[in-house]
């Protein structure tokens, strides 16, 4: 029970209540309750809470039992406080909206009005306002307070979110968070200081609560808790057990049991048997072993589902890793019969007998029903060589049938055509030539045609009789009280320890399907949960571990290793491209994808490469006039950042290692590294670079974009362009891409912040990747990045890199230019030409004279 709220002024606390998904409904959200007069006690009968403050000033850091998660809500706030004159004000930035409501109150512990309420709103984000009152005299008033969240960012705009002054002001360092001390941007740095009246309060709330100090007839009952169970009577309880359940009623209140319910948990244990046996009389099943209180009776043996003798407290009786239900549950699936691990042999002999698997041990028959042949006979050996049962003819005519109550042990059979001789030893005589095949099946009881086929094998010999074998054995028995950690359930060859320890279904043989038994693959070092454990594309199953190229279905390579020869491409990519990843001198060319987009640093098209030289991302952060980038404009801010028009008021520059900038979000990334140009509003961020994929496998990967306010992204791959946006202010936005072919890639991503928080991430997340990482924190796992470099390939050694010889009009061949003639207009040499354009001049002269000259001016 939880502890009671008393009626009373309780200082220093706020009622709260949040109302969620009410779009377009400003101040709509329900007020918070005051009252406890309903069980349970100790909590508000509405839902509301008590908390301790209105701390809103930052999304990721509110005040203990808030919340600003998601859009669409209100969160409502109620309190109580004293002013000695009347005079005060609140000041909020809230957004996106906030409506205060003050009115004068008789007491702490009288809320009756006294006078009219005065109202201060703000419908508008991003502007800080003062609510300034003045009620002429001083006394208790109350405050109702409206925070409406529309969409976007819902925190304060800039400095305290909502503080108060016990005076008039306008200056926001004058303001006090309440019940906090403010330390986002300019506030006091203190608590809100509220007056003191003649009795020592000064601020909280009344709540009016169930007195439960009331025992009218003295029963140690309070009357509140036995007018819930019988209004309006008082007789009913007392001293004594109302409802028999071995606990006096006094003693079911101190508890917090039902004294009108012996087994209020339903669980077949009565409220005195819990209370003797330690188990929880308010939960079925006290240990959470998925077997109820009253069937766990602590005997040590068991006997049935309704008294499995295990432990009521421990939801692992014997400690052999298996819960307690579970073993019930495995015992009850207990097959009578078990495909084998080992489909044995030709079926020649009874050495190379084919195998029918494990069956249950008891009255069994086996028949030849849908064989090939038409006319069968069938004999049955002990595991000694004597014939324990042959047969001609059957129920199913010309086809045979033997059956017997068969213990324990291994038994064969062999099939022959008709005139088949059966005798000890082994010893079955059959004619020879026949192509067609002999089907056994094996059913549960007396031979019916009806009955369900629980095990079956075909195999053909012409040479004589088939021979197959069947092991009777009963599958593994679990016991709650007896630890069955080495038995092997699914016979897969990993015990149920192992099986529990790898996380594997002890039920499944192959937990991943990967054709591979799951003990094999516990023994071999591959993960029996995946069907690809290193994550490379290719299946466990194929990555043979030979050393030698087969085929795609015999790579010979290491199933633990994604790259087997170390040479930087992955197995699969290999195999896709025809090369061998067992061989380190065979290895594919790693594709380096032009950007569809023109760089930060622009050169001429195609001819663009990552600089290996540093790890990092081009950054660019521009300031603009009022206007210029929009909330809810990703694809505008992106045009107007990459067009240069509008000019920006500045730009700056720089190399920066990851993609997470700006006190904000952290679902994506926390690494949130400072603005280089001061951040703030009306600013864009461009970063762009190369994303190396070419350690990572084939598969589908996502983008993460997440920040306050937009982010337009571009990148393009082998496969394809990955394009993502979103508008103002989501904390995680995810977008999938597919890739096949690894490799480098560029990617150019645009921030915008038209006001208020200011913070982006661009992240990552896939297979070999932990969780999602910013790209470019290689430290928490993302594959690197590189800044946008030049490729400098210069095939034909003049100097001229050959996109740049290539961009040039009319011309299309590398022997057409020479880096040492000069230019025709300007004197300069062609090389001189091309260090320009690769420094960022077009057309001018690199002494600054001002003489133009255009790319195809260039002399050959």
């Amino acid at each position: 029970m939880a502890t009671p709220l008393l009626a009373q002024h309780t200082p220093e606390r706020v009622l709260y209540r949040r109302t969620s998904d009410i779009p377009g409904n400003d101040f709509g959200g329900a007020l918070p309750g005051n009252v406890d007069l309903q069980a349970p006690f100790g909590e508000l009968d509405d839902g509301s809470t008590l908390v301790t403050n209105i701390n809103i000033d930052r999304e990721g850091e509110v005040g203990a039992g808030l919340s600003l998660a998601g859009d669409n809500f209100d969160l409502v706030f109620v309190m109580q406080f004293y002013d000695d004159d009347g005079v005060f004000s609140f000041t909020e930035n809230f957004d996106d909206r906030v409506k205060v409501v003050a009115t004068p109150i008789a007491g702490s512990t009288d809320l009756t009005e006294t006078g009219a309420s005065q109202e201060h709103s703000n419908t508008g984000w991003n502007a800080r306002t003062y609510g300034n009152y003045d009620f002429g005299a001083g006394g208790w008033f109350n405050a109702n307070i409206w925070l409406t969240e529309d969409g976007g960012g819902a925190q304060s705009a800039a400095d305290i979110g909502f503080g108060y002054f016990n005076g008039t002001s306008t200056n926001t360092a004058d303001f006090g968070g309440i019940g906090y001390a403010g330390t986002f941007g300019v506030s006091s740095g203190a608590p809100a200081a509220f007056d003191t009246d003649a009795n020592g309060e000064s601020w909280g709330v009344y709540l009016n609560a169930a007195d439960l100090s009331i025992d009218t007839d003295g029963d140690n009952i309070p009357d509140a808790i036995e007018e819930i169970y019988f209004p309006g009577d008082l007789t009913q309880l007392g001293a004594g057990d109302f409802d028999a359940d071995g606990v006096n009623d006094p003693d079911e209140y101190v508890d917090g049991t039902d004294p009108t319910e012996a087994d209020a948990d339903n669980d077949g244990s009565n409220d005195g048997q819990e209370k003797a046996a330690g188990t929880d009389p308010a939960n079925p099943d006290t240990d959470g072993d998925g077997l109820l209180d009253g069937v766990e009776t602590g005997t040590g043996t068991f006997v049935d589902a309704n008294d499995t003798g295990s432990n009521p407290l421990a939801a692992d009786s014997d400690g052999d890793g298996l819960a307690d239900g579970n073993e019930l549950v495995l015992a009850a699936q207990a097959p009578v019969a078990t495909a084998p691990t080992n489909p044995g042999g030709t079926g020649e002999s009874a050495e190379q007998a084919i195998s029918l698997g494990r069956i249950a041990p008891g009255l069994l028959s086996v028949d030849t029903a849908g064989s090939a042949v038409d006319d069968t006979e069938l004999g049955l050996y002990a595991a000694d060589g004597s014939l324990l049962a042959s047969n001609d003819d059957s129920p199913l005519g010309l086809q045979s049938v033997v059956q017997g109550d068969l213990a324990a042990g291994t038994y064969y059979l062999a099939a022959g055509a008709y005139d088949t001789v059966f005798q000890t030893d082994f010893d079955a005589a059959a004619p020879a030539g026949v192509a067609d095949s002999f089907s056994v099946n094996v059913r549960l009881g007396a031979f019916d045609a009806a009955s369900t086929i629980v095990a079956t094998a075909t195999g053909t010999n012409d040479a004589g009789a088939i021979w197959f074998t069947a092991e009777i054995a009963s599958a593994p028995t679990y016991d709650p009280n007896v630890d069955d950690s080495n038995s092997d359930f699914d016979n897969d060859g990993a015990a149920l320890s192992a099986e529990i320890a790898a996380g594997t279904d002890p039920q499944d043989d192959d937990s991943d399907d990967d054709t591979l038994l799951d003990g094999a693959e516990l023994t071999a070092g591959t993960n029996p949960l995946s069907n690809d454990t290193d994550g490379d594309g290719l299946g466990d199953a194929v990555e043979t571990g030979t050393g030698t190229l087969v085929d795609a279905n015999d790579t010979g390579t290491d199933p633990t290793l994604a790259d087997t020869d170390g040479d930087g491409s992955t197995d699969s990519y290999e195999i896709d491209q025809g090369f061998d990843p067992n061989d380190a001198n065979s290895t594919p060319v790693i594709p380096v994808v032009q950007p569809s987009f023109v760089p930060i640093n622009e050169f001429v098209p195609n001819a663009y490469a990552p600089d290996l030289t540093q790890n990092g991302l081009n950054y660019q952060e521009n300031h603009y006039p009022g206007g210029v980038i929009v909330n809810n404009q990703a694809e505008g801010n992106y045009n107007d950042h990459v067009s240069g028009n509008p000019t920006p008021l500045r730009s700056f520059d720089a190399i920066e290692p990851l993609a997470s900038h700006g006190n904000g979000g952290g679902q994506i990334s926390n690494r949130n590294r400072p603005w280089l140009d001061g951040g703030g509003d009306n600013f864009s961020v461009r970063i762009n670079g190369y994303l190396d994929m070419s350690g990572f496998n084939p598969g589908t990967y996502n983008i993460h974009l997440g920040a306050d306010d937009t982010n337009y992204f571009i990148m393009d791959t082998a496969d394809g362009q990955v394009l993502a946006q979103h508008n103002c202010c989501p904390q995680n936005q995810t977008t999938a891409f597919t890739i096949t072919v690894p490799g480098l890639f560029p990617f150019d991503n645009v921030f915008g912040e038209q006001g208020g928080g200011d913070w982006y991430d661009v992240g990552i997340s896939g297979p070999g990747i932990n969780g999602i990482v910013a790209l470019g924190d290689t430290e928490n796992g993302s594959p690197p990045v590189y800044p946008l470099g030049i490729d400098a390939t210069d095939s034909d050694a003049d100097g001229l890199i050959d996109a740049w010889e290539l961009a040039q009009n009319g011309i299309d061949d590398l022997s057409q230019l020479s880096g040492a003639l000069a230019n025709s207009i300007t004197g300069f040499s062609n090389v001189q030409g091309q260090d320009g354009w690769q420094h960022g001049y077009r057309n001018v002269t690199l002494d600054g004279g001002g003489t133009d000259y255009e790319t195809g001016d260039f002399i050959q």
